[in-house]
């Protein structure tokens, strides 16, 4: 479910965040809104990849082995440990 019924695209839920207040310096601590979620509030920074990871689900898919990730960071890392070989 989604707290406010909208339903949106992944690359607009950081702009869909702010527009419901979540706004200020990274380190402001925010609890998530989203119901039923019993997370310790965390820093503003680190909202958008909460919901990503917990709420939505986002994945990443590896373009090679089709292998999914929360963490477009830790997709570029499988790849370069998996999938870059020296000539």
């Amino acid at each position: 479910g989604t707290p406010c019924g909208a339903y949106i695209s992944v690359l607009d839920l950081s702009k869909h965040v702010r527009m419901h207040g979540v706004k200020g310096p990274g380190n402001l601590e925010i609890q998530c809104a989203w119901d039923g979620c019993t997370r310790a509030p965390m820093k503003r920074e680190s909202v958008v990849r909460h919901l990503e990871e917990v709420h939505v689900k986002v994945k990443y898919l590896c373009s090679q082995c089709w292998a999914p990730f929360s963490r477009k960071y830790t997709l570029g890392s499988h790849v370069l440990k998996a999938h870059s070989h020296a000539s």
